[in-house]
């Protein structure tokens, strides 16, 4: 399938009101069908509304005779009756298919409940797709438990296709064209990294850190941001609870003026790079990392090591990890798909370097511009 930007015009208003600066809408839609769900909820919200007024009017006797026969009154259970109607009929209002508009971009899927993002998807969140009835779903979620223990999940997708199969095929050849642009962009990376003639062509963004002099060249357009984060010990009456904790500062574009100390390079799907970068000389070893008991908590594999790194003036070692579905790092969101991680840790005596960098096993491509990015580490 095809894709090509949709003009302004052609793009539901409530949609174009959620849009990132300079994100372009490919494809658009919205319910087609009566969502079953919601006409089942409006249809049980009626009927505690209807049940309501019958005891708020005192006919309950009239469907239940034994009531006639007791001296307790009904309005107090008519009127709760009635109020949980109306709350699950106003409920299932805000959310029937009216409601709803959804949109493919060339970041995300998002989905628009009145006016506003519901919830979004990036490529790799929709690797599993199903089809319930007239819903496209990438994934359940949880919204409460039960007293048993028993989860209940909603499907977070399309809902209310006419033709589900087809949806399923569009959000498919969305995500395919997504991940061969990401292919094709680091494909252009390191091509661009491997010639000895002057850069040129706009495919690599040079990040420096004002304060370190620290340099990496990242690729142009992968999404590049940079924030200021707080680490140290949490305390508590002068007792350390935990060694490290993060707190995380807002993320902003890289070029926009402020100090940071931490760099993410990201594609759409959430492979890429994080770097920290620390005032204080490095204290980590390899024999500690290996050694992490959170090694077999996460599942993670270790590939290859490298005790012996020099990057320019800094020296430390690296790791690979193979990661499974499901896993997460640290400044890295979940992943859907197993993935190599590539983690140094570097300093010269007076700061230290921590870069993290992950990739999907079936994205070999990815990995070589992950590898090209720390590769160009310099000061």
């Amino acid at each position: 399938m095809t894709f090509t930007p949709l003009s302004k015009s052609e793009i539901d208003p409530r949609l174009q009101a959620n849009l990132e600066p300079g994100e372009v809408v490919v494809w658009h839609g919205h319910p087609e069908v009566a969502m079953v769900s919601n006409i089942l909820s409006m249809t049980l919200a009626a009927a505690l509304a209807l049940v309501g007024v019958g005891l708020v009017a005192g006919l309950g006797p009239l469907v239940v005779p034994s009531l006639a026969f007791s001296e307790q009154t009904t309005l107090i259970p008519g009127l709760v009756l009635l109020a949980a109607g109306a709350v699950l009929f106003f409920t299932s209002w805000r959310r029937r298919a009216a409601s709803w508009c959804y949109g493919a971009t060339d970041k995300r899927l998002i989905l628009v409940l009145n006016g506003k993002i519901f919830k979004t998807a990036v490529p790799a969140e929709t690797q599993d797709l199903r089809i319930f009835g007239s819903t496209v779903y990438w994934k359940k979620e949880q919204i409460s438990q039960t007293d048993s223990g028993r989860s209940q999940k909603r499907m977070i997708g399309f809902y209310g296709m006419r033709d589900p199969a087809a949806t399923k095929r569009m959000i498919d050849d969305w995500r395919e064209n997504a991940e061969n642009r990401t292919k094709e962009s680091a494909n252009r990376f390191v091509a661009s990294k491997s010639d000895d003639q002057p850069i040129s062509d706009g495919s690599i963004t040079r990040v420096i850190h004002p304060e370190t002099g620290l340099k990496l060249d990242v690729p142009s357009d992968w999404l590049i941001s940079v924030s200021l984060d707080d680490e140290g010990p949490l305390k508590v009456f002068g007792v350390t609870l935990l060694k490290r904790v993060i707190k995380k500062g807002p993320e902003r574009p890289y070029g926009t003026k402020g100090y940071w100390n931490v760099l993410k390079v990201n594609t759409d799907d959430g492979s890429g790079l994080q770097m920290i970068i620390k005032n204080t000389p490095m204290t980590q070893t390899l024999d500690v990392v290996l050694n992490d008991p959170w090694n077999a908590t996460m599942g993670l594999e270790i590939v290859q090591t490298e005790p012996n790194l020099t990057i320019g003036a800094f020296s430390g070692f690296s790791l690979v990890r193979k990661l499974p579905r499901g896993g997460q790092l640290l400044g890295f969101s979940k992943t859907s798909s197993p993935i190599m991680s590539r983690m140094i840790w570097l300093g010269d005596g007076r700061q230290s370097v921590e870069i993290t960098g992950i990739a999907r096993i079936d994205q070999p491509e990815i990995q070589y511009a992950v590898d090209a990015m720390v590769n160009s580490l310099s000061s």
